[in-house]
């Protein structure tokens, strides 16, 4: 990933049908072999684990073109929410690797990736691997479409370590991208939602991202901050937040 948005940052295809599973698994067969999918489908995590970590070589040592990135995030499937976390974690590798190798990456395979690595956020083998997924999904097809999910998944989830942990992603990701390709008013709102939280690490992190947004994006920032000055009970954080403009 890089330090600004990618050149195809919004440029994915935004194409909202994807294939449907046998067709990625017929055509999967003649990219990596039925011996790695029969591995991929197999009882012992062991199998799976050098499954994926053969997808994962293959993908990467550009031995398979995989040009959407659809065949092969269709056939990780279940893999996404796997019993065992290395062969997760690999998982949501291989799809950012996807993100990054795709001539023409669609962001209708939001829908397979963006839900089971925010449901494992909170976990602390996974959230590495998944949190830069989402940030090669971010290259790929734009910022809004992917943040736009996980805010969606986020904010109402019954876990508030989700909610916490996607809020302390997010200020990765503003430090990582250019904010004038960030939907600051989306993360905005985002955030405040955590403020109005009543859980208080859930209301920390939200104010970490408030702090991080106000840091690189500046007075466009403040645009956006509106009511939430009158939720932050912290006003040594407000006042510095909005005096040293």
């Amino acid at each position: 990933s890089s330090s600004s948005s990618s050149s195809k940052a919004g440029g994915g295809s935004s194409g909202s049908s994807l294939m449907s599973e046998a067709d990625a698994l017929a055509k999967a067969e003649s990219l990596f072999g039925s011996e790695i999918l029969s591995k991929l489908s197999s009882k012992e995590w062991k199998e799976r684990l050098s499954a994926v970590e053969e997808i994962y070589n293959k993908i990467s040592n550009n031995q398979v073109v995989d040009e959407t990135g659809e065949i092969t995030i269709l056939t990780l499937g279940e893999k996404l929410k796997d019993s065992n976390f290395q062969v997760i974690a690999k998982s949501f590798e291989i799809c950012g690797l996807c993100f990054v190798k795709a001539t023409r990456p669609l962001e209708a395979l939001l829908s397979q990736i963006v839900s089971p690595i925010i449901e494992k956020i909170h976990d602390a083998k996974a959230k590495k691997p998944g949190g830069g997924a989402l940030c090669d999904a971010i290259e790929g097809v734009g910022a809004k479409p992917v943040l736009d999910r996980a805010f969606g998944i986020a904010k109402d989830h019954k876990n508030p370590k989700v909610f916490e942990e996607t809020l302390l992603w997010l200020c990765d990701v503003i430090q990582q991208f250019d904010p004038q390709f960030m939907p600051m008013k989306n993360c905005v709102e985002f955030a405040k939602n955590g403020i109005a939280n009543s859980n208080p690490k859930v209301r920390a992190a939200a104010i970490q991202a408030l702090g991080t947004f106000r840091y690189y994006a500046g007075e466009p920032f403040m645009l956006f901050l509106g009511d939430a000055k009158d939720n932050v009970k912290d006003q040594t954080f407000i006042s510095w937040l909005v005096g040293t403009l």
